[in-house]
């Protein structure tokens, strides 16, 4: 007797045998997706497989709920990896970032920002645009604000911003060359292990003479 909610994509979604048979079945029709041949059914479990042997479906599965998977932390699982148990004689450990620097080649990043109240090390610039503080706290934010909810991937990393973007997020291919030149010649300075480059150009030469992918490659 138990009904279920389904996502039913069919052959033909007005083919009257599969009406037919949704109708034998007690199923009913709640919605269509636009003019496709997907419908929404709701239907009685004990239909499923007649439908299923039928010949005249693709798939069927059920009408899943969405549901919000929590900020960057939890939706990528960095959370849950974070925290690494003893193993094979090796001591617990935890995963946070620590002295790792992060080089965010973009249009700067706003030091005060709540985002970064409780962050490691950050060499900072202006940020006009937005986009490099977004960036940077994907990355590394780290905040008590609402229960430390806008934590990033490597809380206690080092941000160290490469501003290579005007304010309204516009630059040029030698602004970003001289940004991963900087990098190159600081890496050890600043222990940079990351490079974030959320920025790009059209690609017209091949990756063997662009001198973007040169550089990068060299980075």
């Amino acid at each position: 007797k138990t009904r279920v909610d389904v996502i039913i994509q069919a052959k033909d979604a007005d083919n009257a045998a599969l009406r037919a048979l949704l109708k034998s079945g007690e199923a009913r029709v709640t919605d269509r997706i636009g003019n496709t041949e997907t419908i929404v059914v709701n239907l009685p479990l004990s239909a499923l497989e007649s439908l299923s042997k039928s010949g005249l479906i693709n798939f069927i599965s059920p009408d899943r709920p969405t549901t919000v998977t929590g900020h960057v932390e939890e939706s990528i699982g960095a959370d849950i990896v974070r925290s690494q148990p003893a193993l094979n004689g090796r001591s617990a450990y935890d995963l946070d970032g620590t002295d790792i620097g992060i080089a965010i080649v973009d249009s700067g990043i706003a030091a005060n920002h709540n985002g970064y109240k409780s962050s490691g090390t950050l060499t900072a610039t202006t940020d006009g645009y937005g986009h490099g503080s977004h960036v940077a706290g994907l990355a590394a934010g780290d905040s008590n604000k609402n229960s430390g909810a806008y934590r990033g991937v490597a809380k206690n990393a080092k941000v160290i911003s490469v501003k290579v973007l005007n304010d309204v997020g516009e630059g040029s291919s030698s602004w970003l060359l001289n940004g991963l030149n900087w990098i190159l010649q600081n890496r050890v300075q600043y222990n940079i292990k990351v490079a974030n480059l959320s920025l790009g150009t059209t690609a017209v030469d091949s990756y063997r003479n662009d001198p973007i992918c040169v550089k990068v490659k060299e980075l």
